[in-house]
């Protein structure tokens, strides 16, 4: 057969039952099923966790639906801040916001947050003065 002829519809090639093996080739059944398959983000979730940058993740989480959760006039004047022990900082732009928020807006907050990353994520949430601004 030249080089150039085009292979009619439908030809196959003969494998031998070690190529078939090693290629994956099979014609008269289905290919076995994989043993496992795992999704692309429990790799890169797991992947991130053994390097230790599983915090950094969830903070970048926060950040990009902080605005949404509380709303444009909060996300102003606050900002979400480390996570630890499942106690998520906020920090506050002024006195007179952190007062306002710890009386009426902490627990919607912290309601808000575990709705949205679950409540084994995020227990709790403390208030502080933000130090960035305090110079």
């Amino acid at each position: 057969m030249s080089r150039n002829r085009q292979r009619r519809p439908g030809y196959r090639r003969c494998f031998s039952a070690i190529d078939r093996e090693r290629f994956g080739v099979y014609w008269d059944q289905e290919p076995p099923a994989p043993e496992r398959t795992r999704d692309v983000a429990d790799l890169v979730a797991g992947t991130l966790k053994e390097a230790g940058c599983e915090q950094d993740l969830r903070h970048h989480r926060i950040l990009e639906a902080w605005p949404a959760l509380v709303g444009p006039d909060i996300a102003r004047r606050a900002r979400p801040g480390p996570v630890d022990n499942k106690t998520l900082t906020i920090y506050v732009t002024s006195s007179a916001w952190l007062h306002e928020l710890s009386r009426y807006g902490q627990r919607q907050i912290l309601t808000k947050l575990q709705h949205q990353f679950g409540p084994q994520t995020i227990r709790n949430v403390r208030l502080l003065l933000d130090p960035d601004l305090q110079r």
